[in-house]
């Protein structure tokens, strides 16, 4: 029994040093703070914000554009951000997939295009003026098509 009420004392002795004791507490103004702290911080960025869903493909001077038969699925762009704009557009083809990055191998190893990577299906190629380009290609199962691509487009534009 008088363990018992010791121990009721004790546990009441550490609720209240622990509800009055500035070190195991937060006090109220400094609480106040991390509130405001909470509510102010900034959301984050989103980095799609500036894309923009494209319902015909964009043009690029120096893109080289497959000339077999192709149908644009879809894409996004984000207009020109310090000096960067970006692409990536989908598109469907009634032609095989090593026709469609065959194609885009000619074309890059001319007109001031280097190929970084090629693998299968895939190619990276860096512009002479910085732009980059990725060529994926895959199989595609659909009626009439034989394959499915994306390009993914950088384009550097110089700043004045």
């Amino acid at each position: 029994m008088v363990l018992s009420i010791l121990r009721i004392q004790i546990i009441f002795c550490l609720l209240f040093f622990s509800i009055n004791c500035p070190v195991l507490s937060i006090p109220a103004d400094k609480k106040a703070q991390q509130d405001n702290k909470t509510k102010s911080a900034k959301k984050p960025l989103d980095p799609m914000a500036s894309f923009k869903a494209i319902q015909t493909p964009e043009g690029f001077p120096d893109l080289p554009v497959f000339n077999g038969h192709t149908k644009f699925v879809g894409g996004f762009y984000s207009p020109i951000q310090n000096g960067i704009s970006v692409c990536q557009m989908r598109y469907f083809a009634q032609e095989d997939p090593q026709t469609v990055i065959d194609f885009y191998k000619d074309a890059f190893n001319g007109n001031g295009w280097k190929i970084l990577q090629t693998a299968g299906t895939h190619l990276t190629a860096r512009h002479r003026d910085g732009h980059m380009c990725s060529v994926n290609v895959n199989d595609c199962k659909l009626p009439k098509t034989k394959s499915q691509f994306t390009i993914a487009y950088r384009e550097i534009v110089k700043q004045h």
